[in-house]
C-alpha cells in the first residue's frame, strides 16, 4: 500500500481543505494518506510520495510551504512529488 503525505501551507484554512479533499480521494483509491500543515509536517522519508500545496499571496507561496520544500529538498528529489497552488486567478 502506498503511503502519501500531503503537506499544506494555508493561512485561513481553505488550502488545508483542498489538502483534506486530496487525502480523501487518495484513500478512496486504496492509498494510506495523511494531510498536515507544512509547519507541522513530518519528514518525507517515511512516505512513498508527497503532495505539497500552498495558498498564493502576491504571487508567492507561503513561507511555511517554501520552507518545507527547502528543508526536505534532498529527500523530495528521490520521491514522486506533486505540487498545487490555491489563490486568485488572473492579474
Amino acid at each position: 500500500m502506498s503511503r502519501l503525505l500531503v503537506a499544506v501551507g494555508s493561512r485561513h484554512g481553505a488550502t488545508l481543505e483542498i489538502g483534506q479533499a486530496i487525502v480523501a480521494g487518495l484513500e478512496r483509491r486504496g492509498a494510506s494518506a495523511r494531510v498536515a500543515p507544512a509547519e507541522e509536517a513530518p519528514p518525507v522519508e517515511d512516505y512513498d510520495a508527497v503532495v505539497i500545496g500552498s495558498a498564493v499571496y502576491y504571487g508567492h507561496w507561503l513561507d511555511s510551504a517554501r520552507d518545507y520544500v527547502d528543508a526536505h529538498s534532498d529527500a523530495l528529489a528521490r520521491l514522486p512529488v506533486w505540487l498545487f497552488s490555491s489563490g486568485p486567478l488572473g492579474p
